[in-house]
């Protein structure tokens, strides 16, 4: 038989069964089985013969299932069997042929060592191009600013939406509210049964955290007459953490304010009267949190809770991402499950993410990290009249100025209407949209306008009001968005088996043609006289200090109280992306001038028979180039954690500079300013040199398939 589990092929049977509007009882009746025994077949109990299954697929008839009769027993050696069911498994079939018989050819003693390479880059692209078409789980990552609605349209859409008494309007699952109200970022996917999974922030996390809420109680250690904070508080923790842990502590202050007007006792605030030191505050908070109780890390909904599903998940929900649940830990994140594909999906496993608010910055490691996941689509949430938001357009442009491929595929603009704004909107003329439809028009063009001027590579905006809107509208868009990247994955994957296929069929013939060697020397010329980019590469800092000119001075501070690691300003994804950036400017100009050659070269007519060898070479110039940043991304990182974290003087120089008046940004800006100054030759000589060694990699693995004897 084959390597299925009895149970997955269970399982397709009852799909087959459904879709072909069969009843077990009708089923069996067909093959001449009692209803028991078919049963078990298809929960699993008992595996069928071969025979058996075979008849069991006649039975059902449908072209998908006399189809599955055919395919249940191919042998997959090279490409992991796909679940039963894939809708590519015909692509992949194809791939799996292929690459058997590319595994045969390099086996033949007649193949030369330069047409030996040619096939094992077909061997890795197919390999890789493979892998991402038979990938099931997908990620929608919405991201927006602080309140922007993201997460009551994302419970829209999702159906989780609690429906109470005297209560118009549903409440979302999830709580939300004005912004800072979630604690990290959330993840919503399909499980078992309704539950919450947590991921607890570690100990140390959870101390840092503490210990500036410490200081932030006692005031005589964190004063600042600086003007840039406007008279506010400082807190070195967020809202949203802070709010956790006084619930986990239980300090909670009282929110009736007293008959003369003055705010009620706040707990913490009296609990740290008594102490002078914070950390000895922090001890004190972090054994009133009982973290040794809360180990608890996922929980599930049961009958005995005496509430249907959603409201036992909304509840749960509230607790756990508030601190008040006795069991659960800080959260780091949160994995909320439910018993039913997302966006009613039937085949695709989607995991909707929730990401935490943009307040401030939008230049954030947790939200950048989307960008480049190869199977994420990034929905860019804003409000009507700000759309594309500035935090959008940062985003956007960031991620094109790091070489970031196929935005116009993974990214799109969600424009949330509050009711009656869209009515509002105005065309150029100043003239009042005639219907809601009209006015998300009109914005659609200002939007798009927009981005066309910033030179954004991202075309689709798409609107969803969440009290007026059919949520099937924004559900159909992002399954669009989705089957727009698997289109792209096929075709990707297409092209290599057709290239790879002519190449086995024709080995004889690649191996000498003229004209193939024509084609190699135009572009081994171009390779040859650019293996040196000659370009400076200063300005690895440049992000870095950037984001602290700009950031709010409470950020930067708390950034610096933790060494550069602080979500709204990480020194360490700065640092990446500034590395990143610097490779990207690079090799821009070099990677559009191959690009350029290689479709000169695939215009050309009378080198039609060099067409597949050509197009090779330029895919593996493309997945070089984007290994080549992604490696720059990770030195960056590395330089804050051999370079920057342990320059002690520097962290110590500008934590002094809290307190001293006006100008606290200014002052931290030049002590890290003069710090990469005096250690530019050593940081960016690396940097420079890492480019141009991966660069010359690149080129090498390129020249390497071009070499036609």
């Amino acid at each position: 038989m084959t390597t299925n589990s009895t149970v997955e092929i269970g399982n397709h049977l009852v799909r087959l069964r459904d879709k072909a509007g069969l009843s077990q009882k009708d089923l069996a009746q067909k093959v001449t089985w009692s209803p028991a025994v078919l049963s078990r077949v298809e929960s699993g109990e008992r595996l069928a013969s071969s025979d058996e299954l075979t008849s069991i697929l006649k039975a059902i008839g449908t072209t998908e299932a006399l189809e599955f009769s055919e395919t249940a027993n191919r042998a997959w050696r090279y490409i992991e069997k796909p679940p039963l069911g894939h809708p590519d498994e015909p692509i992949l079939w194809q791939a799996e042929r292929v690459l058997a018989a590319l595994q045969e050819l390099q086996e033949n003693p007649d193949i030369r060592q330069a047409f030996a390479t040619r096939l094992n880059e077909y061997v890795k692209e197919l390999d890789g191009a493979a892998y991402n078409v038979a990938q099931t789980e997908y990620s929608i990552a919405f991201v927006g600013d602080i309140g922007v609605g993201k997460t009551t349209a994302l419970c829209r859409i999702s159906d989780l939406e609690v429906r109470k008494e005297g209560v118009v309007i549903p409440t979302p699952v999830l709580e939300c509210g004005s912004g800072r109200i979630t604690v990290c970022e959330v993840n919503l996917a399909r499980g078992p049964d309704y539950g919450i999974i947590v991921e607890p922030r570690d100990v140390n996390e959870i101390d840092r955290e503490v210990l500036e809420f410490s200081k932030y109680l006692l005031p005589s250690h964190e004063i600042d007459p600086d003007s840039e904070l406007d008279g506010q508080d400082f807190s070195g923790t967020s809202k949203e953490i802070e709010r956790a842990i006084r619930n986990m502590s239980g300090l909670i202050p009282e929110r009736r304010r007293k008959p003369d007007g003055t705010r009620g006792l706040d707990l913490a605030r009296e609990l740290a009267s008594g102490f002078d030191d914070p950390k000895d505050l922090t001890a004190e908070i972090l054994t009133r949190m009982k973290l040794p109780n809360r180990t608890r890390r996922e929980i599930w909904f049961s009958d005995i809770s005496g509430k249907e599903p959603l409201p036992w998940l909304e509840e749960i929900f509230r607790q756990v991402n508030n601190g008040r649940h006795p069991e659960f830990s800080l959260p780091k994140r949160i994995e909320v499950l439910v018993p039913h594909r997302i966006l009613g999906e039937n085949f695709l496993n989607i995991r909707l993410v929730d990401t935490k608010g943009i307040d401030g910055i939008a230049e954030r490691a947790d939200l950048e990290v989307h960008f480049d996941a190869p199977n994420t689509i990034v929905i860019l949430c804003s409000r009507f009249n700000d759309a594309p938001s500035l935090s959008a357009q940062q985003l956007l442009k960031r991620s094109q100025a790091g070489g970031v491929r196929d935005l116009d595929i993974k990214a799109a603009v969600l424009v949330l209407p509050r009711p009656d704004e869209a009515l509002a909107a105005k065309d150029d003329l100043g003239d009042l949209a005639d219907s809601v439809v009209d006015g998300y028009e009109i914005k659609r063009e200002q939007a798009e306008t927009q981005l066309d001027k910033e030179r954004i590579n991202c075309t689709k905006v798409e609107f969803f009001n969440t009290r007026g809107d059919n949520p099937q509208l924004l559900t159909d868009f992002l399954l669009g968005m989705v089957n727009g990247l698997r289109d792209k994955h096929r075709e990707t994957l297409d092209v290599v088996i057709k290239g790879a296929s002519d190449l086995v069929q024709n080995y004889e013939q690649e191996q000498t043609s003229v004209v193939q060697q024509q084609a190699a020397r135009y572009l081994t010329t171009w390779l040859d006289n650019n293996r040196e980019l000659g370009t400076s590469t200063s300005g690895l800092d440049d992000t870095l200090l950037k984001a602290i000119k700009k950031a709010h001075p409470s950020s930067l501070r708390a950034s610096v109280n933790r060494q550069g690691e602080w979500p709204n300003l990480d020194y360490p994804h700065e640092l990446a992306y500034g590395a990143r950036f610097m490779a990207f400017r690079a090799i821009r100009s070099k990677g559009e001038a191959f690009r350029e050659v290689s479709k000169t070269t695939l215009a050309n007519p009378d080198l039609t028979e060099a067409y597949p060898l050509v197009e090779q070479a330029l895919r593996i110039f493309e997945e070089g180039t984007q290994a080549l940043l992604q490696n720059i991304y990770v030195f960056g990182r590395t330089i804050y954690t051999h370079d920057l974290k342990p320059a002690s003087k520097l962290w110590a120089d500008c934590e002094r500079e809290w307190g001293q008046g006006p100008g606290y940004r200014d002052r931290v800006h030049r002590h890290h300013e003069g710090w990469f100054n005096s250690n530019a030759r050593n940081i960016n000589g690396r940097a420079e040199a890492l480019i141009e060694r991966e660069w010359r990699q690149v080129l090498d693995r390129v020249s390497s398939v071009l070499q036609v004897d």
